[in-house]
């Protein structure tokens, strides 16, 4: 039987319900205090009470997992977290953050582990989750789950990593077949789970602490420092002689495949209040639909977003004076112009206006942007 085979074995078939919950209600539920404040008629109602069973739903499957571990001699560790353990601020490093397990990278949060576990001495971390459909999420779930285990190698210098996704139901997208070393347990949510809700503010037990060789705080793991920052300007300054022409795509490509992993997005620059109306409406975007009051923004930034195994997107963001609901544009690079895409309402203090596919080959596109633009000296990742 192979790794992977032997990972699937161990979900628990049978589980008792009153073994591993008694202990659920000492976990920290952000969205009990937003449940009480919600009218059970309001339209976000039903969307707030979801996420609360999600918060449960991962406290059920920890308690599930430690139920495992005090009882199985081929989980060689497990981190603890929740009510076991007590927060303190770390600069570096894995750390907790109100019942999450988080790296941290001085003081900046890289990435959140559901859980941590070595298994017959190799690394598996956990992500629970009660979502299992959707395009959209499917796809930045399965991106967060790479880069999740790329950080995990180069902090623990693995070879390989394994992740364990645990959700009520089985995960069909194909997009998510798109990862090798990961497992899909199944483990249907809590029963009676409303009954449990009620209980939830009502710590009328004792804890149960729970007990074995294995288990370990999350600051007792032993790994690399990673030289973060240092990566993300490196790949900033290839990003810039990228622009430059100064290197090939393919040169930044390949010292893109080595950092994509810490960071989402690279902000380079910005447009000032006074040049926005030049850049808007004479330089790019030529839609007679497209009717925007350059009053009401301060500035335009530019950026770049990156994800794995797909070339890096130019983006481009309005930043309005004040928060308010607005109607936006977004807008795709194709054959050297911006075509319309679609129409967004939403109230948000950033705006996404343009959003070309791939990086744009064009030496006009780069040098209106480099004669507009303010180009940070220090760039902001994100």
């Amino acid at each position: 039987m192979g790794f992977i085979e032997e990972l699937d074995s161990l979900c628990p078939k049978n589980i008792v319900f009153n073994d591993i919950t008694g202990n659920l209600v000492y976990y920290g539920y952000p969205g009990i205090a937003i449940i009480k404040k919600t009218n059970k008629e309001h339209k976000n109602y039903h969307h707030n009470l979801a996420n609360l069973k999600g918060q449960i739903y991962e406290a059920y499957i920890c308690e599930i997992l430690y139920n495992l571990a005090k009882d199985n001699e081929r989980i060689n560790k497990i981190v603890l977290k929740g009510p076991y353990v007590k927060q303190k601020e770390i600069l570096t490093g894995f750390g907790y953050d109100k019942n999450r397990i988080i790296y941290f990278s001085f003081d900046e949060q890289i990435a959140e582990f559901d859980e941590l576990f070595f298994f017959n001495g190799k690394l598996v971390f956990v992500e629970i989750t009660t979502t299992t459909s959707g395009s959209i999420i499917m796809k930045n779930f399965v991106n967060d789950i790479k880069k999740k285990t790329k950080l995990l190698m180069e902090l623990f210098d693995f070879e390989e990593v394994y992740s364990l996704v645990v959700t009520p139901k089985k995960i069909n997208s194909l997009k998510f077949k798109e990862l090798s070393n990961c497992v899909n347990w199944v483990i249907p949510n809590v029963k009676k789970i409303d009954h449990l809700i009620s209980k939830l503010s009502k710590k009328n037990q004792s804890i149960k602490i729970v007990y074995g060789n294995n288990f370990i705080k999350v600051d007792e793991l032993e790994t690399k420092k990673l030289a973060i920052n240092k990566r993300r300007m490196t790949l900033f300054r290839k990003f810039m002689n990228l622009v430059n022409y100064k290197i090939s795509k393919e040169d930044f490509f390949l010292e893109y495949s080595k950092h994509w992993w810490c960071v989402n997005r690279i902000y380079l620059g910005s447009i000032p209040n006074d040049k926005i109306k030049e850049f808007i409406i004479n330089d790019f975007i030529n839609s007679n639909d497209f009717q925007l009051k350059v009053e009401n923004y301060k500035k335009i930034v530019f950026g770049v977003k990156l994800e794995p195994n797909s070339k890096p997107m130019f983006e481009c963001y309005l930043i309005p004076n004040k928060e308010y609901i607005s109607k936006f544009e977004a807008f795709q690079w194709k054959d050297g112009n911006f075509m319309k895409r679609k129409s967004v309402i939403k109230k948000s203090t950033i705006l996404r206006i343009v959003k070309p596919e791939i990086i744009p080959n064009d030496k006009q596109f780069w040098k209106k942007i480099t004669n507009l633009c303010e180009i940070v000296e220090i760039p902001e990742f994100y």
